[in-house]
């Protein structure tokens, strides 16, 4: 990024590093969720119908034909009896209002635990969420992959040959300067087996 010092000073200055910086936290959330949905799932939970984005609640209990929350118990208890420390659940901030309308699951004899901050999904349980805006939003669309369960410490892996680094470059000539980010990062799946996930049926 380049701008004229004269014009915008040092404050200026201040505020494009803040928003590189923002940028490629983004950029690297992005990287990694680009890895984790481009592996093979160690296992498959699918949803009794698609996420139509409709969920409601009506009486005593929420209207969710798609029972997200049972296949969610499933997959969790097989990824644990299989070995893996589940502690993650990534799903787009539309998938996560499945879970903010449940009260009373008729599938379940315990009282659900969900976590709220302000309208955001932290916790399912014993489960971390993460709500990313990239991942797949609800839709009526078949064989498609919506919630991610995975075991952190064994899914996915990341190594800097260098952290990230501003520098500056200064024009006399032109009273500006140029500011650089770069970094040498890599991001790659290690256990495919500490991922699974949720899916809509195939029909």
């Amino acid at each position: 990024n380049s701008f004229d010092e004269f014009k915008t000073g040092s404050s200026y200055r201040r505020a494009v590093i803040k928003s590189m910086a923002q940028h490629w936290g983004v950029w690297f959330d992005k990287k990694i969720y680009a890895a984790l949905i481009a592996s093979s799932p160690g296992y498959t939970e699918t949803l009794n119908n698609t996420l139509d984005c409709n969920g409601s609640i009506s009486g005593s209990c929420c209207t969710n034909g798609s029972d997200i929350y049972g296949r969610l118990l499933d997959l969790d208890a097989r990824m644990r009896a299989a070995g893996y420390d589940p502690d993650y659940l990534i799903v787009s901030p539309t998938v996560a209002n499945y879970f903010k309308y449940l009260q009373t699951p008729g599938n379940s004899i315990a009282n659900i635990s969900v976590k709220v901050n302000g309208t955001v999904l932290t916790k399912v349980g014993h489960l971390n969420v993460i709500e990313y805006g990239g991942a797949t939003a609800c839709s009526t669309a078949t064989a498609t992959k919506f919630a991610w369960l995975v075991d952190s410490s064994r899914a996915i892996g990341q190594a800097f040959g260098k952290h990230p680094t501003l520098e500056f470059d200064r024009s006399a000539e032109c009273n500006a300067w140029k500011l650089v980010f770069w970094a040498y990062w890599g991001v790659s799946v290690l256990d495919t087996n500490a991922i699974w996930a949720i899916q809509s049926p195939d029909s």
